[in-house]
């Protein structure tokens, strides 16, 4: 860090202790003998020990998409294969009906478990 001449004769040491030590200590503190927690320290505190509904509301969600896009996979083959259509038309229609019945139970069950309070 450069620091005009001007702002270090104003007292700049006496704004930032430890400032002219060296290395990233001056920066964090640990020059002027304040305890700086480390940086595992830091990451434990700010993480809950048991999940919370925020993380608890986004895994159901991921679930609910594995699970559903599996359930329009399975769907849009059925669909395909009673039809007969193979190759690029078999593919083009399964990949447009997978879809649209994974989005429709996507809604369906996310809404489900939202009224039974299993998501937020």
């Amino acid at each position: 860090m450069v620091v005009p001449k001007a702002a270090a004769a104003k007292g700049f040491a006496a704004l930032y202790p430890g400032y002219g030590t060296g290395g990233t200590e001056a920066l964090f503190g640990r020059a002027a003998g304040v305890e700086v927690p480390s940086r595992a320290e830091r990451i434990a505190a700010r993480m809950p020990i048991e999940p919370g509904p925020a993380m608890k509301s986004i895994a159901a969600s991921i679930i609910v998409i594995i699970v559903c896009g599996g359930i329009g996979g399975v769907a849009a083959w059925w669909l395909t294969a009673s039809l007969g259509l193979a190759g690029l038309v078999g593919g083009l229609v399964a990949a447009a009906v997978g879809m649209v019945i994974a989005v429709a139970a996507f809604a369906g069950t996310t809404s489900l478990l939202r009224g039974v309070g299993w998501m937020k």
